[in-house]
């Protein structure tokens, strides 16, 4: 009898140990366990597992409606619902609730149950585990917060850009259609006192064939800038033949031997489209003939199934594309920033392939407007 007494106190000893670590384990995981008994109507909560739905010292939390008082009113009726369907024998087993401690305090639980039935099938006993999982409930919430304040952000910036893009583009059709009229000034004003005068000298005789040579030269030099400003061709004729005019031009200026590819297009872009591309290959061809010390340049004009593509590529000295960066970053050459931006804000995407020692390629793509 006195060894079976003292097996008795060392099992009932390790099972006080078993206790007390199991007691630890659940304080420092912050995880309570619980069980009910349907038959015996008891309820076990584990100390840990009281601490998470009342606080600390406590003294409630022997009976199954304490926990149920415990709910948060507002998660009380789908908490019930759930637990309804786990006990029909349906529902996911796992639940995120709160509960309001007697302070007042909010906390955020995460429940997993099982439902244990008899040979009926009828439920007799729940046991399930509770996690305190507040921290994690707080960090999403900071995180949803501030994405929100993320996707104001992008959506103020993207204001500001549109603004920016809408002003842009007022900008540049305010500088294309005074370009238009200083051009028509220039052609139909001062172009026709030009000429009234070159007829008045050569009215009036005597030896004005050097006054004479001078106007002519006026002449030539005020044509020629109007043309830069905005040849009526392209306003007139469109970009295919105003493209062909101009290369061919720029080809005898700059002594260059240029392949011309450009297709008919099948009707007219929008004018945006038209003048920018214009521009593009007018803002190239002067960066071919000032620094790339080509011998030949090709520009091309094709039409693909829902786009426009341009390109001018030529066999120059080529340049390093992350010195033209730095150079346009430090305010130093705005040629390719300026391009760029012309291309996008006509709704177009620009490439720019160079390269010491290897030519350069600008290529740009613009979708057909006016395909369905």
């Amino acid at each position: 009898m006195g060894r079976l007494r003292l097996a008795r106190q060392d099992v009932e000893a390790e099972l006080r140990r078993s206790e007390r670590l199991l007691g630890e384990a659940e304080a420092l995981g912050k995880v309570g366990t619980w069980e009910f008994d349907a038959e015996r109507n008891e309820l076990y909560s584990s100390a840990e597992n009281c601490r998470l739905f009342f606080g600390p010292g406590s003294s409630k939390g022997s009976r199954l409606e304490d926990y149920f008082e415990a709910v948060h009113p507002d998660d009380r009726a789908e908490l019930g619902r759930q637990n309804d369907e786990l006990l029909a024998g349906r529902g996911s087993p796992h639940a995120e609730f709160r509960v309001v401690w007697p302070d007042g305090s909010v906390h955020w639980i995460f429940g997993h149950k099982q439902v244990m039935r008899n040979a009926r099938g009828e439920w007799v006993r729940q046991i399930g585990t509770n996690a305190d999982i507040t921290e994690r409930k707080h960090a999403e919430e900071e995180l949803r917060r501030r994405v929100r304040q993320l996707e104001a952000a992008e959506a103020e910036l993207r204001g500001q850009r549109e603004q920016l893009a809408a002003l842009s583009r007022r900008l540049i059709e305010a500088q294309e259609a005074e370009r238009r009229a200083v051009a028509r000034e220039l052609h139909d004003d001062f172009g026709q006192v030009l000429t009234a005068l070159r007829l008045h000298l050569q009215k009036n005789g005597g030896t004005h064939e050097e006054s004479i040579e001078l106007v002519d030269q006026a002449i030539g030099r005020m044509h020629d800038l109007a043309l830069d400003l905005r040849p009526a061709i392209l306003d007139d004729l469109g970009l295919a033949a105003a493209l062909r005019w101009y290369v061919a031009r720029e080809a005898q200026r700059a002594g260059l031997e240029v392949r011309l590819d450009v297709a008919e297009l099948s009707q007219r872009l929008p004018p945006a489209i038209e003048t920018t591309c214009f521009r593009l290959v007018q803002e190239a061809l002067t960066n071919v003939a000032r620094h790339a010390q080509a011998r030949s340049v090709t520009v091309a004009l094709a039409e693909a199934p829902g786009e426009v593509r341009l390109s001018v590529c030529d066999d120059g000295r080529g340049f390093e594309m992350a010195d033209a960066r730095k150079r346009a970053n430090a305010g130093q050459s705005q040629g390719l920033v300026g391009m760029r931006e012309r291309v996008q804000l006509a709704g177009g995407e620009l490439q720019i392939d160079a390269s010491c020692g290897r030519g350069t390629s600008v290529r740009a793509r613009f979708p057909r407007g006016d395909e369905p």
